[in-house]
């Protein structure tokens, strides 16, 4: 019996039930041997359905839970997912050092928070631009004020990122600005004795800065690095 031909003028082989021991071949069913891929693809399409209907289930749950706590409360939940609990670093809070400059430079991304994407928004600048040189600007000169002894660091510093009155009345007047938009509505533990609290050992709902500042360096429109 003629074994017929594909169209393009070839038969398709696959071996036969014993090759060891005989050359015979058996042609390949087209139709036959597409029916599985046809299937798993279908298959493939109603996982990913599947899977797609659970993650939005799943976010459209946790929204009605912070709905109804915020109904139940009267209180606004923190926003964010990063659950984290503070303990004091003086390296922030210390008189300016090599080692101070370095960990703020470390909160900044590459491109100093300026960002391009034409979707969205023009061109964007971090209000964060100019706290650093103002703190080096100001605690110079308050420590001046105060008889405190020269520092030579410290006057180097203030003197390369001098900066004008207005121009620190801008910057301290848009941190405070920007702690208000935050409205962080974490609770805080008061200690029972002092009816006082520091912040530090409670567990807070943060925003994952990690994830924010890894998107902005994505679309960062320059390579600057550092506050100042």
């Amino acid at each position: 019996m003629p074994r017929t031909l594909s169209k393009a003028g070839y038969e398709e082989l696959r071996p036969g039930k014993d090759e060891a021991g005989s050359h015979s071949h058996t042609a390949i069913d087209r139709e036959t041997s597409r029916g599985p891929l046809r299937n798993r693809g279908w298959v493939q399409i109603v996982v990913l359905v599947v899977v797609s209907v659970l993650f939005l289930g799943i976010g459209v749950g946790a929204g009605r839970v912070h709905s109804r706590m915020e109904r139940r409360l009267g209180l606004l939940v923190p926003p964010g997912s990063t659950k984290e609990t503070w303990y004091p670093n003086t390296t922030f809070s210390m008189k300016p050092t090599p080692e101070s400059e370095d960990a703020w430079d470390s909160l900044m991304p590459v491109g100093r928070g300026f960002i391009y994407r034409p979707e969205i928004a023009p061109i964007v600048k971090s209000v964060s631009h100019g706290l650093r040189t103002a703190y080096y600007d100001l605690h110079y000169q308050l420590a001046r004020a105060a008889g405190a002894p020269p520092d030579s660091y410290l006057e180097q510093k203030a003197s390369h990122t001098h900066i004008e009155t207005a121009h620190q009345k801008h910057c301290f007047d848009c941190l405070r600005r920007a702690i208000m938009c935050a409205a962080d509505t974490n609770l805080e533990y008061v200690d029972p004795v002092t009816d006082d609290t520091t912040g530090w050992g409670s567990e807070r709902v943060c925003r994952n800065f990690e994830d924010v500042k890894g998107w902005t360096e994505r679309w960062a429109n320059g390579t600057g690095e550092g506050i100042a």
